[in-house]
């Protein structure tokens, strides 16, 4: 019996034993580390924090450059000279002044703005007030690609005004007879006031309003403040007997207003789109009112000698 019975336990302890060695081998098999070919992702694998959060910026700043504005496009001036050249029945000759185109061209330029010149006719204006005392004007004498500018000027007729912010006429006498009654004058100034731009002239060059009408067929200047050369610097000049009119009397029968300074002293007068001065030594002064006008900050006005004649 006892040996029938040791005999029975003995077989049930190889039993149990057989039965955890199969249990260890199941075990074992479910904690073997997988193949190369099924690894597991590890930490480096998974999306950081800084790397999620630059995927979902990524698409707004593609948005953001796709939306920056275009670069500001620079003012536009045109600077409208006469054609004309002789003075009247003296045998003199005239045209433009030089310093009232140099103390406004320079002054525009340096500050970034887009000058382009025209004259009545087309081609290169005749100058008057040639002084090479003038650093300015001694600067556009020198000045090989501003004289190329001026021998290749275009007619007015031939330029689209449209694409300008202002247009500024300067003096000289010779204004005095193709300025006036030009029709390309009067259509350039319409074009420039009705597009709320800016018309600036100085010492003669108003000699441009006198044939200007406004949208009710009246003349421009009627009711508007003006600075221009005045009849008593005129006669100082011994030339009121020489020019077709006197051209602040005929500014006043047009309905304008004019308070002028003494003799050659500078005045410039802002009003509505009309931006004037009254002689040559007015010139800088119009050209820094004419930048903030576009919204340019004029550089500082270097010194220039008096000037006291047109």
């Amino acid at each position: 019996m006892r040996a029938r019975s040791s005999a029975r336990s003995s077989s049930a302890l190889s039993a149990l034993a057989a039965l955890f060695a199969l249990a260890a081998l199941a075990c074992g098999g479910e904690n073997e580390p997988a193949s190369s070919d099924e690894a597991a992702p590890t930490a480096s694998d998974a999306p950081t924090e800084e790397s999620a959060e630059g995927e979902a910026n990524a698409p707004a700043a593609r948005e953001g450059e796709a939306n920056e504005p275009a670069e500001a496009q620079a003012p536009r001036v045109l600077i409208v000279l006469t054609s004309h050249g002789t003075l009247g029945d003296t045998g003199r000759e005239t045209g433009f002044y030089l310093s009232e185109l140099t103390h406004v061209y320079y002054p525009l330029r340096e500050a970034g703005v887009e000058v382009r010149l025209a004259t009545i006719e087309g081609g290169e204006a005749p100058m008057d007030g040639v002084s090479a005392d003038d650093p300015s004007n001694a600067r556009f004498l020198d000045d090989a690609d501003a004289r190329e500018a001026l021998r290749e000027a275009p007619a007015l007729a031939d330029v689209d005004v449209s694409t300008f912010d202002a247009i500024y006429f300067p003096g000289g006498h010779g204004t005095m007879w193709d300025l006036p009654a030009n029709r390309d004058v009067a259509a350039a100034i319409t074009t420039v006031v009705q597009a709320d731009g800016t018309v600036a002239a100085v010492c003669h060059g108003p000699a441009a309003f006198v044939g200007a009408v406004d949208a009710e067929g009246e003349p421009l200047v009627q009711g508007r403040r003006l600075a221009a050369f005045s009849d008593e610097e005129e006669r100082a000049r011994d030339l009121e007997e020489v020019v077709p009119f006197l051209l602040e009397s005929r500014l006043r029968e047009l309905g304008a207003e004019l308070d002028p300074a003494p003799p050659f002293e500078a005045r410039v007068v802002e009003d509505g789109p009309l931006l004037t001065g009254q002689n040559p030594a007015s010139a800088r002064e119009l050209a820094d009112r004419l930048l903030r006008r576009l919204g340019v900050a004029p550089a500082a006005a270097p010194e220039a000698p008096a000037d006291t004649s047109s």
